[in-house]
C-alpha cells in the first residue's frame, strides 16, 4: 500500500487532534482539572539527522521520517502524574477505528518509568500502525507516537526508543536512559 503525502499528513493530523482532544476530555472527565494543558518546559530531544522537523500545533516537536512515517513528541505536566501509563496509553489511542493492542511492555528508563506499546488500527480502508513510547519523568508525561503505514521497522523502532530513553527534561543532567 502506498499512502500519499496528503494522507500521511491527513493521518498525522487526525491522530494529533484525536490526542489532543483526549487530553482536554481526560483532564477534564478524569483529572478534573481545566482545559488548558500544561506542557513541559526546558526538555530536549535528539532526533536523528535524517528525521525532517516538522510543524504539529498539538505537539511539541513533530518529525517526517525518510521512509514517510511520522513522529510526534508531546508532554503533559502534572496532572497525569498518577494515571497508570497502560491507561494512558489507552487513551492515545482512543479516536483511532478498529484499535487492536498488538504488544505492551514496560521499558526500565532512568529516572522515570516507560511502557512501550504497538498498535494497529483502520483509517478509511487502509491500515496504520502506531508505536507509543510514554516515560514518566518527575511531574510530566511524555509521549513519543510513531505513525505509519507499514509496521515499524526494527531501525525506526531503536530510534524512536532512543530518542524517548535520551530525553532531557529541565535541569536534570541525565538523560532518561543514561543507564
Amino acid at each position: 500500500m502506498v499512502y500519499s503525502r496528503k494522507t500521511s499528513l491527513r493521518l498525522l493530523l487526525t491522530t494529533s487532534v484525536c490526542l489532543g482532544m483526549l487530553f482536554l476530555h481526560s483532564r477534564c472527565s478524569l483529572m478534573g482539572g481545566g482545559s488548558e494543558i500544561t506542557r513541559a518546559e526546558q526538555f530536549s530531544v535528539d532526533a536523528p539527522k535524517t528525521w525532517k522537523k516538522t510543524k504539529n500545533r498539538d505537539a511539541d516537536r513533530a518529525y517526517e521520517l525518510p521512509s514517510g512515517s511520522r513522529v510526534a513528541v508531546s508532554s503533559s505536566c502534572r496532572r497525569w502524574v498518577r494515571a497508570p501509563l497502560n491507561v494512558m496509553a489507552k487513551q492515545l489511542l482512543i479516536g483511532n477505528r478498529e484499535v487492536k493492542v498488538v504488544s505492551q511492555e514496560p521499558m526500565a528508563v532512568a529516572g522515570g518509568e516507560g511502557l512501550l506499546t504497538k498498535a494497529k488500527a483502520r483509517e478509511g480502508n487502509k491500515d496504520i500502525f502506531l508505536t507509543l513510547v510514554l516515560v514518566r519523568k518527575h511531574d510530566c508525561l511524555f509521549d513519543v507516537v510513531h505513525l505509519g503505514k507499514d509496521e515499524i521497522s526494527a531501525d525506526e523502532q531503536q530510534s524512536v526508543i532512543g530518542m524517548a530513553k535520551g530525553l532531557h527534561y529541565g535541569t536534570d543532567e541525565t538523560a532518561i536512559g543514561a543507564h
